[in-house]
């Protein structure tokens, strides 16, 4: 599976985090792991195509995941009100949260400069399966924005954890 350079791996602790979410909230992974495992899922933006249309895949598979009892949290590396104003549009069934700083994205190794511009700098789309103590049991880092993880192999990943 493609990895950054400087990604976590498989055994890592998740780095905690606290975000906004486009539900109304913020939601720290504490609170996200007392429910069980979960896919931190990191996307460009919601003005990437590509990232728009692996999130509606994932909505449109939502219950397939909830079977499996692990939970979607999608992470975007953008400002909160586009994030929030799509989710909405799109019934997204899952908490979308911001890191408008990359901060988070830093954190898991994903975060890569494409431009001098700030706004420009994002997310490597990247999924990480974290068990409900904290331990990252799957990692898959795109190597570009055209390479995602299918929901098929992230459902398979999260049956392991059954």
């Amino acid at each position: 599976m493609p990895k950054s350079e400087t990604s976590l791996n498989v055994g890592d602790k998740a780095p905690a985090f606290n975000l906004a979410s486009n539900q109304g909230d913020s939601i720290s992974l504490e609170q996200i792991l007392k429910n069980g495992p979960a896919w931190i899922l990191f996307f460009r933006g919601t003005w990437c195509p590509n990232c728009r249309a692996q999130v509606l895949r994932l909505s449109a598979d939502y219950q397939e995941f909830k079977k499996t009892g692990t939970q979607l949290i999608g992470i975007f590396c953008q400002k909160f009100e586009p994030v929030k104003k799509w989710g909405a549009e799109n019934n997204i069934p899952f908490p979308l949260l911001v890191d408008p700083d990359r901060v988070i994205a830093k954190d898991y190794g994903v975060y890569v400069s494409i431009s001098w511009d700030f706004s420009l700098n994002v997310a490597r789309p990247s999924n990480f399966l974290v068990d409900r103590n904290g331990l990252i049991k799957f990692v898959y880092v795109s190597s570009h924005q055209w390479d995602r993880c299918t929901n098929d192999t992230l459902l398979a990943e999260a049956r392991k954890l059954i």
